[in-house]
């Protein structure tokens, strides 16, 4: 009895080291670049990863692959740029550049509130903010691999949310 006590307690601390393990490399694995303050505007160009439709107008989530403007520091992973205009001329996957205002994530607004910035976090999402000029196609810089699979998906996605809308 005592040998079976001690063999469920490794066993009880081995998953618990296991699982605290996985969390904590989870947390590294996510980790990204995020902006520490408001910052002025700045030219953002790179892969336009999504575009939705909201009631307020587009929002593009971009992964940036030069912020002009933004000094030595390391890019955001991805941020996303509220647009002015309803209707883009770009797609998910197309290489684009926007003129704007980027923020820090916001944190929750009132205590136990929900916590965008938690969760832009675990979405890598380095910044927010909104558009201060259109959003226009750009040609990629040399080098650039095209678009995974998954960015067409997400464009041949769009086609079909802006075809279903003008039904």
């Amino acid at each position: 009895p005592h040998r079976l006590a001690i063999r469920w307690t490794a066993l009880l601390i081995a998953f618990a080291a296991a699982g605290l393990t996985t969390a904590e490399s989870h947390r590294v694995w996510r980790a990204a670049p995020v902006i520490e303050s408001r910052s002025r505007a700045v030219v953002i160009e790179g892969r336009l990863l999504d575009l939705d439709r909201r009631e307020q107008g587009r929002r593009a989530l971009i992964a940036p692959a030069r912020i002009a403007n933004y000094g030595e520091r390391a890019p955001p992973a991805k941020l996303r740029v509220r647009l002015r205009e309803a209707e883009v001329a770009a797609a998910p996957g197309d290489y684009v550049k926007v003129r704007a205002l980027l923020m820090p994530p916001p944190g929750p607004s009132l205590p136990g509130g929900y916590d965008f910035q938690r969760d832009a976090y675990f979405m890598r999402l380095g910044a927010v903010g909104f558009a201060i000029g259109p959003l226009t196609q750009s040609p990629p810089p040399d080098g650039l691999a095209p678009p995974p699979w998954r960015l067409w998906l997400q464009s041949v996605r769009a086609r079909s949310e802006e075809h279903t809308s003008e039904l």
